[in-house]
């Protein structure tokens, strides 16, 4: 806390920070521990103490790990359920099987509160049916998505989910209708990616390409067509016949023609240099905001969705830089190289350069 008063005034995200901070300085002392030679090596576990249920131990972080594969709300109420000692998932869990609807869902451990919270967080897997596609997981609030895009929020809420100016409203760009909605899927948040790109180039009206991105989502018959492989690969026709049928202006334009072939628009291009597509003509896995030779990634099955190096957040590397701390110490304290903490700064900067110009 020292050094935290110390650096106050440059700290941006003091949680962050001190988080960071303070974990590096307990894992540098006890680098600096000397243990005295034995004979013989006890048997147990260096990471636990003597008094801890392994067993609970590991069944807590199967919890966590299952807690991670659901959807926003639904992970919200888990971590409820757990909290409340399961009371909603527990009754969850007794209507299902009272009902008959799932009888087994697989879970066992020695805990009763643990087996119970495996049990409603099981459940709720089942609920979803594990037939949620990446780009239906809702990973982002819409504030959270906008730092990460670098775009404003108010701007970002207008393109996911419409917005009212002047008496007028304005239907979405990206979501069918207007649902009210706060929470971000993987898919709005891929397509909001490919927004991005061209409201950075040309400083227009996004809303112009709301007829494309319907048209789009009807004739390949998919939720989310810009987060796709389809339109960028193997039907550009169809792109460009859809454009031709929404008289879409040519700085909007997903394909072009140029010396008689049919190419991808420097939008999408560059969208398309920036994203991992699952094999075939899958959707978008991951991101890469800077270029694939980077090391930042946006996974939204990595530290739910937010930027990171080797597992790191970006956020929390640029905030130690902010603070005053150099370069090398940071990859010294991460035990990364130091072009990983280079690459993150410059993206952190990057972004909140762009969310006032996106």
């Amino acid at each position: 806390m020292i050094k935290a008063y110390q650096r106050w005034e440059h700290i941006r995200q003091p949680k962050a920070w001190t988080r960071t901070v303070a974990s590096r300085e307990y894992a540098r002392r006890i680098a600096r521990i000397e243990e005295d030679p034995v004979g013989e090596v006890p048997d147990i576990n260096p990471l636990l103490g003597a008094n801890v249920d392994v067993n609970a131990f590991e069944q807590r972080h199967e919890v966590l790990r299952l807690l991670a594969l659901l959807p926003l709300p639904a992970r919200s109420d888990a971590d409820r359920d757990g909290v409340r000692s399961c009371g909603q998932g527990v009754g969850r869990a007794r209507r299902h099987e009272r009902e008959g609807t799932s009888s087994s869902v697989g879970v066992s451990c020695s805990n009763p509160k643990l087996c119970d919270v495996r049990h409603a967080t099981a459940l709720m897997l089942h609920d979803a049916g594990m037939g949620i596609t990446v780009l239906d997981r809702e990973v982002y609030s819409t504030s959270e998505a906008a730092r990460v895009l670098g775009v404003r929020p108010a701007r970002l809420r207008g393109w996911i989910d419409g917005y009212s100016r002047g008496g007028s409203d304005y239907e979405p760009v990206i979501r069918p209708e207007r649902t009210g909605e706060d929470a971000v899927t993987w898919g709005e948040f891929v397509e909001a990616g490919y927004l991005r790109e061209y409201r950075i180039r040309h400083k227009v009206s996004l809303q112009r390409l709301r007829p494309v991105v319907q048209r789009l989502r009807e004739r390949l018959g998919v939720p989310y067509p810009l987060a796709h492989a389809k339109p960028y690969v193997a039907n550009r026709e169809l792109v460009l016949e859809v454009q031709d049928e929404t008289g879409i202006d040519r700085e909007l334009a997903m394909v072009v023609i140029r010396n008689g072939q049919l190419i991808l628009a420097p939008g999408a291009a560059a969208f398309v240099e920036k994203v991992e597509f699952a094999p075939g003509d899958g959707e978008v896995l991951r991101i890469h905001p800077d270029d694939k030779y980077s090391p930042v990634v946006i996974d939204p099955l990595r530290n739910f969705g937010a930027p990171v190096v080797h597992g790191i957040r970006t956020e929390n590397l640029y905030d130690l830089f902010a603070a005053g701390d150099s370069v090398a110490e940071i990859a010294n304290g991460y035990d990364i190289a130091v072009a990983d903490v280079e690459a993150a700064i410059r993206y952190e900067s990057r972004i909140k350069r762009q969310e006032t110009a996106a």
